[in-house]
């Protein structure tokens, strides 16, 4: 099981390949890496292109082939191949973009070509950090074993200097735990936990499965504008599926080192962060609230595969 994949999308990109012998449809100059090294790289964004600055997943590509020829996300995903870089292929992971480093026209621009380095540089930059944004990040994988009836996913971390045998609460802290998550889910969207707040219950339905019903905005598909009859009968038709949703198939968030069961992220410099996710033959059937130690006691016998990833915080 590979918690580095990227969940399959099917978006149409129309990757072009593009070199310096390929006229562009405007005449812009054409991105260069200026500069690499594993798992991040910088880009040298000309005049004219964008990365994608709108939700690729929910509105779909740009209209014109010359829309579609202007973005980052198809510049580096003819450049690092899929099989290889999934995360230049990700819009849960925004293709790998993390940071624009100088003036918004054109310039320099930091991605990540791994899904480890992709969370370094989110940590670093508080998105993730418990005591800044404090919010959960987003997580997708590919390779579950066949007959995987749900998902469990740890996230702790080790302070700095804190040596094995130390006490656990010294040692290792939780940081959010999940467990019977759906079989058929493989992403966890930002956000879905931290801050007070979560939409954990609700994986493995509605819009994360892809069994609500769309409404078709025309209008809202162009520019990103919702109308809100449109948004009111979507809401009325999710709430009608989540009603039906038996809460003993939802997923549910254990106890974290912090009083509560929301996601909460690390935020002491060195510490080390670790995503563990384990795929079982079976559900867990805990309550809502479960300790780690509960949880790992009740995973045995039933692990099929695990896939681990960590992040440091500097």
């Amino acid at each position: 099981m590979d918690a580095e994949g990227c969940v399959e999308k099917h978006i149409a990109r129309n990757i072009i390949d593009i070199t310096d012998e390929v006229a562009t449809p405007l005449n812009y100059d054409i991105p260069r890496i200026v500069f690499e090294a594993p798992g991040i790289i910088v880009i040298l964004k000309p005049a004219g292109w964008e990365t994608d600055v709108y939700d690729v997943a929910k509105f779909g590509i740009p209209i014109t082939p010359v829309a579609r020829f202007y973005l980052l996300s198809t510049f580096i995903g003819g450049v690092y191949p899929k099989e290889e870089f999934p995360i230049c292929h990700a819009p849960s992971h925004s293709f790998g973009f993390v940071h624009r480093l100088d003036q918004m026209s054109s310039g320099l621009i930091v991605a990540a070509t791994t899904f480890e380095s992709f969370l370094f540089m989110q940590w670093q930059m508080s998105s993730y950090r418990g005591d800044e944004d404090n919010i959960s990040p987003p997580i997708s994988w590919t390779g579950a074993p066949k007959r995987t009836e749900s998902f469990v996913l740890i996230v702790d971390s080790t302070a700095a200097g804190a040596a094995e045998g130390d006490g656990a609460s010294r040692a290792s802290k939780v940081h959010w735990l999940l467990y019977d998550i759906p079989k058929d889910v493989r992403e966890l969207r930002e956000e879905l936990s931290g801050a007070g707040s979560s939409d954990v219950g609700r994986l493995g339905f509605k819009e994360d499965a892809g069994q609500a019903p769309v409404v078709v905005d025309p209008m809202g598909q162009i520019d990103g504008w919702v109308d809100p009859e449109i948004e009111a009968m979507q809401n009325m038709i999710h709430s009608a599926l989540d009603q039906s949703f038996e809460d003993k198939n939802r997923a549910k968030e254990g106890a974290t080192s912090f009083g509560s069961t929301y996601y909460r992220g690390p935020s002491e410099p060195g510490t080390t962060c670790t995503l563990k996710l384990y795929a079982l033959s079976g559900r867990l059937e805990l309550p809502r609230g479960a300790s780690r130690e509960q949880v790992v006691k009740a995973m045995k016998g039933k692990v099929l595969g695990k896939a681990t990833l960590n992040a440091r915080i500097e």
